[in-house]
């Protein structure tokens, strides 16, 4: 009695509803209850993705029905989606039945209704949903896609009591709905999965996998997909289910191409795709001078048991034996970040995090483990190439890179990227160069000693630069008495 209570921040910011929200009557007391309350803030963020991927990417038409209320419809449509959005699964059953009763021939009541039967574990109905909301939607579109990878999930995971569609039961026909949804929907973890399935043959449970009476051109495309699924996903129990089924593709692939190839005493998994490789022992001219760098296995295995390499960032990759190759260690790791151009797009599977500038806009990037003998850190200067954190004895790299192949950029504006410009600019005038004020897309950001560059350090330099910034357009600013590492060193000291 007396003692005032403070909501969780994360709960505040989140928007949680007055009576989920958590509160502390003390700091001790909320770090003693954070690690439980932690993993429901995961399991909601989980919860709230999973549904954004079956809202939040589909067509026009469809965004447009939570935000445009001009009719009955589009009212019942909001609030199923806002039920759903709660958890509040039987009232956006009710209200998606009664939007099919007024619009029967529009796809969005029928996705809402399949996604809150399938939370309530009712399969059958979801499935019966989710496919009447597919021959709804144009084909190759990304609400196909949602909707195609929506009704393989329920009879994957599910006890549905109810017939496989066509596409299903005929091998070709599943692979060529497979296809047509990667290509629309590439960084999905369903559709990624629905695809390895498809190419691996594998029948909804008990039937199981048929790996080894696959050839390898079908195990290679079962294996980069269900890599790839393993890779988008969120959520922790289908990740490890997902690696679990890589594993089972992989050995088959392995024992088809012959095991032998695999150089002791390594596995064959020390060389799927996404992991990092050191090249020795080439003997032709050509191959000479790739000796000892560092490349990623960019795909499965050829039929001859060959491994594509990217090297230096490349986009295609060099075709390379195993025997020629050895994984790289985890502790010759090192952490560095991308960070986001404006423009590019997120998914529900993304991998990326977000910063705050102090002007309120956000800052998008992604956590990447690189090589420490990657080239990119030999080759780099030990003060950087940015100008003030040299002054400031905190040297950094910002390079440009790729934007990712979902998400092209087209506008001017879209290729911003407010940090990178900041940490490019001149210390004495506070003006980028032309190359890093405008058109600069998504860029890499690292320490030149390969050290790790964490998701603290960047706060760290959003807050130093923007409050840098921010003082150019005083007339009695000095960068010598503002950029160096004494100063720096004590603004460090100041956020601890």
């Amino acid at each position: 009695e007396g003692v005032e209570f403070k909501a969780c921040a994360r709960c505040l910011e989140n928007r949680v509803t007055p009576a989920a929200c958590a509160a502390y009557c003390s700091k001790s007391c909320q770090k003693l209850a954070w690690p439980e309350h932690k993993q429901w803030h995961a399991l909601q963020t989980r919860t709230t993705k999973s549904l954004e991927q079956h809202y939040t990417e589909r067509d026009t038409d469809f965004a447009q029905a939570v935000t445009s209320l001009d009719d009955e419809y589009d009212k019942l449509i909001g609030q199923a989606m806002q039920a759903t959005l709660d958890c509040d699964f039987k009232t956006a059953q009710k209200l998606a039945k009664r939007a099919i009763k007024l619009k029967p021939e529009l796809a969005q009541a029928y996705f809402i209704s399949g996604s809150a039967h399938e939370a309530s574990n009712e399969p059958t109905t979801a499935a019966a949903a989710f496919m009447q909301a597919v021959d709804r939607c144009t084909f190759g579109t990304p609400t196909w896609a949602g909707g195609v990878a929506a009704v393989h999930n329920c009879f994957y995971h599910g006890d549905c009591k109810i017939s496989l569609p066509n596409w299903m039961q005929n091998a070709v026909e599943f692979k060529r709905y497979a296809d047509e949804a990667v290509a629309a929907t590439p960084n999905s973890s369903a559709v990624q999965r629905m695809r390895a399935r498809a190419y691996a043959h594998q029948k909804p449970a008990p039937a199981g996998w048929y790996l080894d009476s696959l050839d390898v051109s079908d195990l290679r495309q079962a294996l980069k997909s269900i890599t790839l699924a393993a890779e988008l996903e969120y959520n922790t129990e289908d990740q490890k289910r997902d690696q679990f089924d890589a594993c089972q593709i992989g050995e088959a692939l392995w024992r088809k191409l012959g095991s032998c190839l695999i150089p002791q005493p390594y596995k064959w998994y020390d060389f799927s795709p996404g992991r990092w490789v050191q090249i020795s022992g080439l003997k032709s001219d050509a191959g000479k001078c790739l000796n000892g760098k560092i490349g990623k296995v960019l795909d499965p295995p050829n039929e001859h048991g060959r491994l594509p390499v990217q090297i230096d960032q490349q986009r295609d990759g060099k075709m390379v034996k195993p025997a020629c190759l050895s994984p790289v260690k985890r502790d010759d790791m090192v952490q560095i970040l991308r960070l986001s151009a404006r423009g590019e797009k997120r998914t529900a599977h993304s991998m990326e995090s977000r910063a705050k500038m102090c002007d309120g806009s956000s800052v998008w990037y992604e956590e990447i483990s690189m090589p420490r003998k990657h080239s990119i850190f030999y080759r780099s200067s030990p003060k950087g190439n940015s100008p003030v954190m040299a002054l400031c004895g905190f040297p950094v790299i910002v390079q440009q890179t790729h934007s990712h192949s979902h998400s092209p950029l087209e506008e001017r504006a879209d290729f911003d990227c407010q940090l990178a410009t900041f940490l490019m600019v001149e210390p004495v005038s506070g003006l980028a160069p032309t190359k890093w004020a405008t058109r600069v897309g998504p860029v890499l950001v690292y320490r030149p000693d390969g050290t790790d560059l964490t998701a603290s350090d960047l706060d760290l330099l959003i807050l130093w630069m923007s409050d840098l910034m921010g003082q150019y357009g005083d007339p009695e600013f000095s960068y010598q008495m503002r950029c160096n590492a004494a100063v720096f060193e004590r603004f460090c000291d100041s956020l601890r």
